[in-house]
């Protein structure tokens, strides 16, 4: 897995744990990481190797934010 957390920013501490939005770059989509426990929903990723966004959603699932209907 290739993958780097390029930013991350402290929003929230809960159960003294801190809960941060992330971005993340990868190479592929196959390269998404399992979100962290302290990552927050609408955190991103970029797949560099396509240039698609996903987008963190509320169960820890990527979800991309691609339209298609452009």
């Amino acid at each position: 897995m290739a993958y780097i957390v390029s930013d991350q920013k402290h929003i929230q501490f809960t159960d003294g744990t801190s809960k941060k939005i992330v971005e993340v770059r990868c190479d592929a989509a196959a390269d998404l990481p399992t979100a962290d426990s302290s990552w927050l929903p609408g955190s991103v990723a970029w797949v560099i190797a396509t240039g698609d966004i996903y987008g963190l959603n509320s169960s820890g699932t990527w979800v991309s934010q691609n339209s298609e209907s452009e």
